[in-house]
């Protein structure tokens, strides 16, 4: 989990600085210094956690897998 967190940080800046470019482009360049700007951290964050969400399910899988293949050998030992 700790490895997957460098480059989703890096995804969810990256899609906060096209939002707001895009933003300022197309509707209005006030998002550039507006509140979006300054308070939208809650908005992104939140994104940042819906991403979080896939790479949570894949260890979760990846756990299980690993679990039931260790089981045989633990009670091998225990003989």
């Amino acid at each position: 989990m700790t490895l997957a967190t460098l480059p989703l940080l890096i995804i969810k800046n990256g899609i906060r600085i096209v939002t707001l470019s895009l933003l300022s482009i197309y509707v209005d360049p006030g998002f550039l210094t507006g509140s979006l700007h300054r308070d939208g951290g809650v908005v992104f964050f939140l994104l940042a956690l819906v991403l979080l969400v896939p790479v949570l399910w894949l260890l979760q899988k990846s756990d299980q897998t690993g679990s039931t293949l260790r089981c045989p050998h633990r009670d091998s030992r225990s003989t």
